[in-house]
């Protein structure tokens, strides 16, 4: 698995990718620190600097970034 998410604070619902991310790749969020947050499973590509969800949301939900 490929560190590959960014994220400012461990409850955010969202972090930046820090490489290209590939649909079907695991990639690992990390915080700042470089705690572990969630091991994701990307359903579609994701460009490196774009953001990306770590978890499923609703599409009516408020997004948590930046804590």
């Amino acid at each position: 698995m490929k560190k590959g998410i960014l994220l400012h604070e461990a409850d955010d619902d969202v972090g930046v990718a820090t490489t290209d991310l590939t649909a079907g790749d695991v990639a690992q969020a990390l915080t700042l620190e470089g705690e572990p947050v969630a091991a994701v499973e990307l359903i579609d590509d994701v460009p490196l600097a774009h953001t990306v969800a770590v978890r499923a949301m609703d599409a009516d939900q408020d997004v948590l970034e930046y804590g």
